[in-house]
């Protein structure tokens, strides 16, 4: 088993994300891949992808968005691995506060996991929170755009 980042090129090696996760599907994940603030993470076995973490770094916060383990490898310790070796690369860059994530009350084989990590129950973040770290992630779309608007109409 090896665990690395995952490139775009390694992105379109999934075939069938149903195998994985049934939120995410080709086209939302080539687009959020490329993303300036995207992190994800592959767990490879013989040369194929059996596990993928999918985060976003917005300003000094990193924030989980999805782990998914092939269904046919589940129970196995990979999503336990790829989590544990996530929190240690980023453990050693200095400018990350924390990691958050969401989930939903009633993923319990999830809220097992990060609890067996050390991920601690927060209480929800606060609509205007959440509209805040989105608009702060987006800048990352919206600068380049906003800079090629500046040239074309002060050309």
């Amino acid at each position: 088993m090896e665990i690395k980042r995952m490139t775009v090129a390694d992105s379109k090696k999934i075939q069938d994300f149903c195998e994985f996760d049934n939120f995410w599907n080709q086209y939302i994940f080539q687009q959020d891949i490329q993303s300036p603030n995207a992190l994800y993470y592959q767990v490879v076995e013989q040369e194929e992808i059996v596990g993928i973490l999918g985060a976003s770094r917005i300003l000094d916060i990193i924030e989980i968005r999805n782990i998914a383990v092939k269904k046919n490898k589940r129970s196995q310790g990979i999503g336990t691995k790829l989590l544990q070796h996530f929190v240690q690369e980023l453990q050693q860059d200095k400018t990350i506060a924390r990691i958050e994530l969401e989930v939903s009350a009633k993923n319990t084989v999830a809220r097992k996991l990060y609890q067996k990590q050390g991920f601690q129950r927060l209480p929800l973040v606060l609509p205007y929170k959440k509209l805040q770290l989105l608009l702060a992630s987006l800048l990352g779309y919206i600068t380049p755009l906003l800079l090629l608007l500046f040239c074309v109409l002060y050309k």
